[in-house]
């Protein structure tokens, strides 16, 4: 990383952290995460209180997808601010967002798969009851946009883990929640009250992003806005007419995000507001180049995904190429919080990234780990036909699209392997 840049989005992040003498004590009200600040004295010298913070989160767009399609909204936040160019998530959607939400690799913390039926709720994923949840970090109002996905009861979850409105909510793909949903006639969760909307769910998610920012609030809040999009079922989104093949409606889908990326940007003040663009999880198989190297997958394609931080004093079209991961935002409210990095991430803050990184999710029927050092990936997986777990090695500094497995005879696959293993295990 260029020294510079590194020192200079430091200064811009610890400046978004900045309490006044006035202020120098957190207005946290949720009784486990001020229990955790009150423990710790750094909270007086720094907290979140300067500025407020939105996280903008599509659904199964990856890097990739967003240098194929056209998306000039995201592209012109990247000319705005810093992009991470190596950032990697969990394969799916609940793996991913459960370590964003706790700062802790899916390893350490997640037991069970989220799983879905027409008739029933989300299945509780099995969490530590002790941690603290990425909005609890925040002093001020706190507001929750769009897919959930994070365990039941789906209709006030969002509030037991500290947000203090949640709207236009969606348990999770809308297909899930009762026969004949879709994009278009959605079960919508506003505040605990559940109805039917036919309001098309990216516009409506948009709306309430909007009418939120466009409400006062203290210091310190933090909108988080999980767009469901492009998650399957794949169509035409509104204004758009596609040959109807499932590509050209993803693109599409791709298409309105930027679209809707676009229209929330226009109701934010940058000059107080810290804007964060990721995805949970790269492109979906079904619609991805080579299938079974992409979402539910260790391949790049499946964890690979779009960072991108804009706001106060942040520089502007910085590419960052240090090893990020999705884990590492939790770590990064914790340093503006004033309290010690207690998971798995690395603070944003920091001038150098990971050294090692962690990827995967693990199901009955679906169980793919992998390592990563940003050279090597050492991948465990279920092999399809019953034959237990195989192992792959690769080496994306000569073979960047994952053809060439390597086996026990590679000089780094006994490094590797331990690393995994450790990991695997722990």
């Amino acid at each position: 990383m260029n020294s510079r840049i590194s020192r200079s989005l430091l200064v811009a992040l610890l400046a978004l952290g900045t309490a006044s003498e006035a202020s120098a004590a957190w207005k946290i009200r949720t009784p486990r995460a001020a229990t955790r600040v009150a423990q710790h004295s750094r909270a007086k010298e720094r907290s979140i209180e300067a500025t407020q913070v939105v996280i903008l989160m599509a659904d199964d767009i990856g890097f990739a997808d967003i240098r194929e399609i056209p998306t000039p909204n995201i592209d012109a936040l990247a000319a705005r601010g810093v992009s991470y160019t190596r950032t990697y998530s969990m394969p799916a959607c609940t793996a991913t967002r459960s370590t964003i939400f706790f700062g802790k690799y899916l390893s350490r913390h997640y037991t069970s798969a989220c799983h879905t039926t027409s008739n029933s709720d989300i299945e509780a994923p099995t969490f530590d009851s002790e941690l603290v949840s990425i909005a609890e970090l925040f002093p001020g109002e706190r507001g929750f946009v769009g897919k959930w996905h994070l365990g039941k009861p789906w209709k006030t979850a969002a509030g037991l883990h500290g947000y203090d409105s949640w709207c236009a909510q969606s348990t999770a793909s809308p297909r899930h929640c009762g026969p004949g949903r879709n994009y278009f006639r959605w079960s919508r969760v506003d505040n605990g009250v559940s109805t039917l909307d036919e309001t098309y769910m990216t516009t409506a998610q948009v709306n309430e992003a909007i009418l939120w920012l466009s409400t006062p609030h203290p210091r310190g809040s933090f909108l988080n806005v999980n767009f469901n999009s492009a998650h399957e079922p794949f169509h035409d989104p509104p204004g758009f007419v596609t040959d109807g093949e499932l590509r050209s409606m993803f693109e599409a889908m791709v298409v309105s995000v930027d679209d809707a990326v676009g229209k929330i940007m226009a109701a934010v003040d940058l000059s107080k507001t810290l804007v964060i663009f990721t995805s949970d999880n790269g492109t979906p198989d079904v619609v991805a180049p080579v299938q079974g190297k992409a979402k539910q997958s260790t391949f790049e394609r499946g964890v690979r995904v779009p960072l991108i931080l804009v706001g106060p004093d942040i520089p502007s079209n910085v590419s960052l190429d240090r090893l990020t991961h999705m884990v590492d935002l939790y770590a990064t409210f914790e340093r503006l919080a004033g309290v010690p990095v207690t998971g798995d991430g690395v603070p944003l803050q920091d001038p150098t990234g990971h050294d090692l990184i962690y990827l995967g999710h693990r199901r009955p029927t679906l169980n793919d780990q992998a390592v990563f050092d940003g050279r090597y990936k050492l991948r465990r997986f279920l092999d399809s036909a019953g034959n237990g777990f195989q192992f792959q090695l690769y080496d994306l500094a000569q073979d960047p699209y994952e053809d060439n497995p390597h086996g026990p005879s590679h000089p780094q696959w006994d490094r590797m392997m331990s690393l995994l293993l450790a990991r695997v295990q722990g």
